[in-house]
Formats: C-alpha cells, sequence, structure tokens
C-alpha cells in the first residue's frame, strides 16, 4: 500500500508501531474497521482533511491514522498487529 501522511501523524504512527510505516498504516485500518463493525463508528473526517488537495485516499488514511492514534491515548487501547499478508 502507497500512501501519504504527513510529518506528524507519520512520527507518531512509527513512534507507536515501529518504523514499517505500510504495516503500520495497516494495523490502524484494522482498528478503524473493528470500531465500525463494532457499531462505535469514529469521528466524521474533519473539515480541514475533506476540503484539502490530497486525493480522497490519502485523507482518508490521514483520518485513519488519527483516530488510531487518539485511540491509543485512551487506557485499555492496545497497538494493533497489521492483519497477516497472505
Amino acid at each position: 500500500m502507497k500512501t501519504h501522511l504527513g510529518a506528524f501523524a507519520r512520527t507518531e504512527i512509527e513512534a507507536v508501531a515501529g518504523p514499517d510505516l505500510g504495516r503500520s498504516v495497516e494495523g490502524a485500518l484494522a482498528h478503524y474497521a473493528r470500531r465500525v463493525g463494532e457499531g462505535n463508528p469514529p469521528p466524521a473526517i474533519p473539515s480541514f482533511l475533506e476540503s484539502g488537495l490530497a486525493p480522497e485516499p490519502e485523507r482518508m488514511t490521514a483520518h485513519v491514522v488519527m483516530v488510531y492514534l487518539a485511540d491509543l491515548e485512551r487506557p485499555g487501547t492496545e497497538v494493533l498487529e497489521a492483519p497477516p499478508r497472505s
């Protein structure tokens, strides 16, 4: 998966989940999907990401990573490993 993250999101996700950015983002996506599946939808994409110049997939990925990082600040939230690649 190719993605572009801002410096803050990249630095923070690497600090939390390790230097393999692709696997870290996959873990964030798995967390986001699990949250949606459990009926606990994440907050909506903020307007500053909605109106950005980046393509839609990049805006969504940035949002997913930021939600994941915010959730990790809550007690009991664990770093989620990315699902195994097949």
